[in-house]
């Protein structure tokens, strides 16, 4: 599974709503490519 760490919130950033500030690790290993991969051939 990929690993990510939220390491922030900015409070009413969405009208109104918080923003979770998220930091992802170990980008550039193959599982966190296959998975962008997935989620890049759900969007098109």
């Amino acid at each position: 599974m990929c690993s990510s760490d939220l390491v922030g919130v900015r409070k009413h950033y969405y009208r109104g709503d918080d923003a979770l500030i998220m930091w992802a690790h170990d980008i550039t290993g193959a599982e966190y490519q296959e998975r962008i991969a997935l989620i890049e051939g759900e969007i098109r």
